[in-house]
């Protein structure tokens, strides 16, 4: 039989056990890994491509306002109430078309600007006027005559997307007509489109108080100045419930990748908010909802794991068996092995019992034929051989000696 220390089993099925449950940890190890990876490469494309979304719809917001300002334009009403400076008429005229686009398309601003970019009406503000205008999309409209636009942050704190038409008669510039959109029109559609929640924020080194507070009052906005040091956060589509965005806001933004909101978990990128003349006026912070993936990841993670005991086991069990056969066969197959080799061993001292061997030379006369034993005595080669071996002797007589010592016998034979 196997002594305990030499049972195959357990010389075989540990290590083995052990190089196959360490693959399949391996394997699952790096199945999480790989999926892990490609989420994370979904998310982030889908934060960075927030960037070139934005960009988008403002080209197409831009494009359905030049629209709605070549027909303003094209208006005679509103074209001689300009040109004989009737800004009473001008009001009166262009309110309910505001009072609708508005309404219909979420348009906030709209501006009757002179040739010398100076402010002659405000339909949406009309007792502010008289004050010149001095952005980006202004100046890049007088300088090429053509259509411009871009997101700027007015004197007002408003951070609107602006376009600006030159409004031309015979080749010359009568003024300009203005619309805009707040951010707040934008972020909406954005989400929709992309699936990510958005903070809009704008740096206090950018702008006045006084003048901010005013315009939040003017488009009937919360004030909340004082919420954060640095930035104010202009428009966003997220609650806020237990105040863990402020947080947020306030320490990490800029150094963690996930962000937990109550039992929604969030991956986030900030991107600079940058206006129409290049310049740096906030930040948008793009946040994406990966509760569903983490649960998804954390499923499969599970799910491996409870594979991995499952093939572990089975594995288990049947190496354990098949060895434990092939171990029967050994130990039957040693058990005969050793039952043959006990039956020869004991039939061999048998005849080794039965056999006395005679070994070395033997001095014998060589006339009388007598053998010389150790003690120097000697006996007859009878005598000898029967004394020390089983042989026994039985006398006879050959034809030879017959003939020759009984020749009588050989005679009456005849």
């Amino acid at each position: 039989m196997l002594n305990n220390d030499e049972k195959i089993r357990r010389k075989i099925i540990l290590p083995f056990s052990v190089l196959i449950l360490a693959i399949l940890i391996l394997c699952v190890y790096g199945g999480y890994h790989l999926q892990k990876h490609s989420l994370n490469v979904e998310i982030d494309s889908k934060l960075v491509g927030i960037k070139n979304l934005f960009d988008r719809f403002q080209a197409h917001e831009a494009k359905f306002m030049q629209s709605q300002l070549e027909f303003l334009a094209a208006n005679e009403k509103l074209l001689a109430a300009w040109q004989n400076k009737d800004r009473t008429s001008l009001y009166q005229l262009s309110r309910p078309i505001f009072a609708e686009i508005k309404k219909k398309f979420g348009v906030t601003h709209f501006y009757f600007i002179g040739p010398d970019q100076v402010c002659f009406l405000r339909v949406h503000a009309p007792d502010n006027h008289g004050d010149t205008i001095n952005r980006h999309t202004m100046r890049t409209a007088a300088a090429t005559k053509d259509l411009a636009y871009g997101i700027e942050l007015g004197p007002l704190g408003t951070f609107t997307l602006r376009v600006v038409y030159p409004w031309l008669i015979n080749g010359e510039i009568i003024g300009y007509l203005e619309l805009g959109e707040e951010i707040e029109h934008l972020t909406p559609q954005m989400r929709m489109v992309s699936g990510l929640d958005l903070i809009f924020t704008i740096n206090k080194s950018n702008l006045d108080r006084k003048k901010w507070q005013y315009g939040v009052k003017m488009l009937g906005k919360k004030e909340n100045w004082t919420d954060f040091e640095n930035f104010v956060v202009i428009d966003k589509t997220i609650e806020d419930k237990n105040q863990q965005l402020k947080t947020f806001l306030l320490h990490s933004h800029n150094l963690t990748k996930n962000l937990t909101i109550g039992k929604r978990t969030y991956r986030f990128a900030s991107l600079p908010l940058i206006d129409a003349g290049g310049d740096t006026v906030g930040e948008l912070i793009a946040l994406l909802d990966i509760t569903k993936q983490i649960a998804q990841l954390k499923k499969m993670l599970l799910l491996s794991m409870a594979s991995l005991l499952v093939v572990s086991g089975a594995l288990f069990i049947f190496f354990y068996k098949y060895l434990g056969r092939i171990e029967k066969r050994l130990v039957a197959h040693q058990d005969h092995l050793e039952n043959l080799v006990a039956a020869r061993t004991k039939e061999l001292q048998k005849a080794l019992e039965e056999v006395k061997v005679l070994r070395g030379f033997l001095p014998i006369c060589s006339f009388c034929k007598k053998i010389r034993d150790d003690q120097g005595y000697w006996s007859q080669m009878e005598s000898y051989i029967s004394k020390h071996s089983e042989a026994q002797f039985t006398h006879s007589i050959c034809l030879e000696c017959r003939d020759k010592h009984y020749p009588e016998l050989n005679s009456s034979n005849k």
